[in-house]
Order: structure tokens, then C-alpha cells, then sequence
């Protein structure tokens, strides 16, 4: 019994993550809107927290911020905004930043 209620316990923070996620699109596109369209078009094949990271770049955080922001090291941060460059197509000196700003 303990062992199911973590379970669910666990499944129900990822529904209400997942509300908070939804909830959050809405706000940032009456600030941005189509972003997320836009975004889609360029990069198809981003996941959701690819998208989450997108968004934290567009609002111009640093990767400290979003480290201390997410509860993860500078360093995973990094290494996600790596990896969302090369899905998008950008060479290493390309402004990940100046791209999405753009949308």
C-alpha cells in the first residue's frame, strides 16, 4: 500500500506539472504570441522541455538562473542549450538567444 500511494503521489505531481506547463504557455503567449507556433516550425523536434528551456532563454535568463530556477547544476543547463542548437540546425557560433527573439 505505501508503495501505490507513492506511486500515485508521484503521478499526480507530474499531472499538476504538466497543468502548471499549460497554464504557463498561455501567459507567455499573451506576451509572445505564436511563439510556440513559430518555434514548431523552425524546430519541429523539440521536446517539452526543450520548449521550457526556449522560453527561459527568450526571457534572457543565464544559466545560473535557470539552474537555480529548475533545482539542476549550470552545467545540465548548458548542455540542454547544446543540444537544443544542434536540433534547430545552429552552428556553434550562432546566438541561440537571437534566433528565438526573432520569432
Amino acid at each position: 500500500p505505501i508503495y501505490l500511494m507513492s506511486l500515485r503521489n508521484k503521478l499526480q505531481a507530474l499531472v499538476s506539472e504538466d497543468e502548471l506547463w499549460e497554464d504557463f504557455k498561455v501567459q507567455f503567449e499573451k506576451i509572445r504570441p505564436n511563439f510556440f507556433d513559430k518555434l514548431r516550425k523552425v524546430a519541429p523536434n523539440l521536446s517539452v522541455n526543450d520548449l521550457k528551456h526556449c522560453t527561459y532563454i527568450v526571457s534572457n535568463l543565464k544559466s545560473k538562473e535557470v539552474a537555480q530556477l529548475i533545482n539542476v547544476s549550470p552545467r545540465s543547463v548548458e548542455t540542454t542549450r547544446y543540444r537544443i542548437k544542434k536540433k534547430i540546425g545552429l552552428e556553434k557560433d550562432d546566438s541561440l538567444y537571437d534566433l528565438l527573439s526573432n520569432l
